[in-house]
Protein backbone atom coordinates (compact mmCIF):
# COMPACT_ATOMS: atom_id res chain seq x y z
CA UNK A 1 0.00 0.00 0.00
CA UNK A 2 2.65 2.16 0.99
CA UNK A 3 4.01 2.12 -2.40
CA UNK A 4 1.22 3.16 -4.33
CA UNK A 5 0.85 5.72 -2.31
CA UNK A 6 4.44 6.78 -2.96
CA UNK A 7 4.00 6.15 -6.68
CA UNK A 8 0.53 8.52 -6.64
CA UNK A 9 3.33 11.21 -4.44
CA UNK A 10 5.66 10.71 -7.46
CA UNK A 11 2.43 11.85 -9.93
CA UNK A 12 1.73 14.95 -7.87
CA UNK A 13 4.52 16.02 -6.44
CA UNK A 14 8.42 14.74 -7.60
CA UNK A 15 10.64 16.41 -5.10
CA UNK A 16 7.81 15.58 -2.35
CA UNK A 17 8.04 11.92 -3.38
CA UNK A 18 11.36 11.62 -3.71
CA UNK A 19 11.87 12.85 0.44
CA UNK A 20 8.94 10.09 1.20
CA UNK A 21 10.63 7.03 -0.55
CA UNK A 22 14.13 8.34 1.06
CA UNK A 23 12.40 8.11 4.72
CA UNK A 24 10.73 5.09 3.72
CA UNK A 25 13.89 2.84 2.65
CA UNK A 26 15.73 4.70 5.88
CA UNK A 27 12.80 2.84 7.79
CA UNK A 28 12.86 -0.45 5.94
CA UNK A 29 16.25 -0.92 6.27
CA UNK A 30 16.32 -3.77 9.14
CA UNK A 31 17.74 -6.89 9.33
CA UNK A 32 17.65 -9.20 6.26
CA UNK A 33 15.51 -11.86 5.85
CA UNK A 34 16.54 -14.68 7.29
CA UNK A 35 14.58 -16.90 4.63
CA UNK A 36 15.79 -17.65 1.35
CA UNK A 37 12.77 -15.93 -0.64
CA UNK A 38 13.91 -17.48 -4.13
CA UNK A 39 13.73 -21.30 -2.47
CA UNK A 40 9.78 -22.34 -3.64
CA UNK A 41 9.89 -24.17 -0.46
CA UNK A 42 10.26 -21.10 2.23
CA UNK A 43 6.78 -19.60 0.57
CA UNK A 44 5.25 -22.87 1.96
CA UNK A 45 5.31 -21.22 5.12
CA UNK A 46 3.27 -18.75 7.28
CA UNK A 47 6.77 -16.95 8.37
CA UNK A 48 8.12 -17.69 5.00
CA UNK A 49 5.39 -15.90 3.07
CA UNK A 50 5.29 -13.08 5.92
CA UNK A 51 8.89 -12.21 5.72
CA UNK A 52 9.27 -13.15 2.08
CA UNK A 53 6.48 -10.19 1.12
CA UNK A 54 7.88 -7.56 3.27
CA UNK A 55 11.40 -8.21 2.28
CA UNK A 56 10.80 -8.37 -1.57
CA UNK A 57 8.45 -5.05 -1.25
CA UNK A 58 11.83 -3.55 0.69
CA UNK A 59 13.37 -3.86 -1.97
CA UNK A 60 11.40 -2.90 -4.75
CA UNK A 61 11.19 0.28 -2.83
CA UNK A 62 14.71 0.65 -2.49
CA UNK A 63 15.78 -0.37 -5.96
CA UNK A 64 13.25 2.38 -6.79
CA UNK A 65 14.52 4.90 -4.42
CA UNK A 66 18.03 4.87 -5.59
CA UNK A 67 16.79 5.40 -9.47
CA UNK A 68 14.91 8.09 -8.62
CA UNK A 69 18.32 10.02 -6.48
CA UNK A 70 20.01 8.62 -10.19
CA UNK A 71 17.59 11.57 -11.82
CA UNK A 72 15.96 13.40 -9.35
CA UNK A 73 16.79 16.22 -11.76
CA UNK A 74 14.90 14.96 -14.73
CA UNK A 75 11.61 15.54 -14.12
CA UNK A 76 10.39 13.23 -17.20
CA UNK A 77 12.50 10.50 -16.22
CA UNK A 78 10.40 10.55 -12.63
CA UNK A 79 7.08 10.42 -14.21
CA UNK A 80 7.99 7.80 -17.15
CA UNK A 81 9.18 5.69 -13.70
CA UNK A 82 6.06 6.56 -11.91
CA UNK A 83 3.41 6.01 -14.62
CA UNK A 84 5.94 2.54 -15.28
CA UNK A 85 5.43 1.11 -11.91
CA UNK A 86 2.29 1.78 -11.62
CA UNK A 87 0.90 0.56 -14.26
CA UNK A 88 3.29 -3.45 -13.24
CA UNK A 89 1.77 -2.45 -10.12
CA UNK A 90 -1.85 -3.23 -11.41
CA UNK A 91 -0.49 -6.04 -13.68
CA UNK A 92 1.16 -7.75 -11.05
CA UNK A 93 -2.29 -7.52 -9.14
CA UNK A 94 -4.45 -8.61 -11.36
CA UNK A 95 -2.09 -11.74 -12.55
CA UNK A 96 -1.91 -12.79 -9.08
CA UNK A 97 -5.67 -12.30 -8.37
CA UNK A 98 -6.03 -14.60 -10.89
CA UNK A 99 -3.65 -17.61 -9.78
CA UNK A 100 -5.35 -16.99 -6.65
CA UNK A 101 -8.84 -17.35 -8.37
CA UNK A 102 -7.95 -20.49 -10.08
CA UNK A 103 -5.05 -22.49 -7.48
CA UNK A 104 -5.87 -26.08 -7.59
CA UNK A 105 -6.83 -26.06 -4.13
CA UNK A 106 -10.03 -23.24 -3.36
CA UNK A 107 -8.59 -23.40 0.57
CA UNK A 108 -5.19 -22.00 -0.49
CA UNK A 109 -5.81 -19.21 -2.83
CA UNK A 110 -4.47 -16.65 -0.65
CA UNK A 111 -1.30 -18.40 -0.51
CA UNK A 112 -1.15 -18.84 -4.12
CA UNK A 113 -1.68 -14.98 -4.25
CA UNK A 114 1.25 -13.87 -2.29
CA UNK A 115 3.16 -16.62 -3.64
CA UNK A 116 2.45 -14.64 -6.96
CA UNK A 117 3.14 -11.14 -5.51
CA UNK A 118 6.69 -12.47 -4.33
CA UNK A 119 7.58 -14.41 -7.16
CA UNK A 120 6.61 -11.09 -9.67
CA UNK A 121 7.83 -8.56 -7.12
CA UNK A 122 11.54 -10.15 -7.26
CA UNK A 123 11.40 -10.26 -10.89
CA UNK A 124 10.46 -6.83 -10.95
CA UNK A 125 13.59 -5.72 -8.62
CA UNK A 126 16.11 -7.60 -11.08
CA UNK A 127 13.94 -5.86 -14.15
CA UNK A 128 14.70 -2.27 -12.60
CA UNK A 129 18.41 -2.81 -11.27
CA UNK A 130 18.90 -3.44 -15.08
CA UNK A 131 18.01 0.51 -15.93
Amino acid sequence: MKSILLILMCLAMPSLAIAAIELESKESTGKNSKYNCADVTTLDTDDGLESCTTTSNKSLVNMQSALLKRHKKNKNFIILLTNMQGAWIEFRDAQCEYMGRNSPVKRDGARAMLRCEIQQTMARVEAIKAL
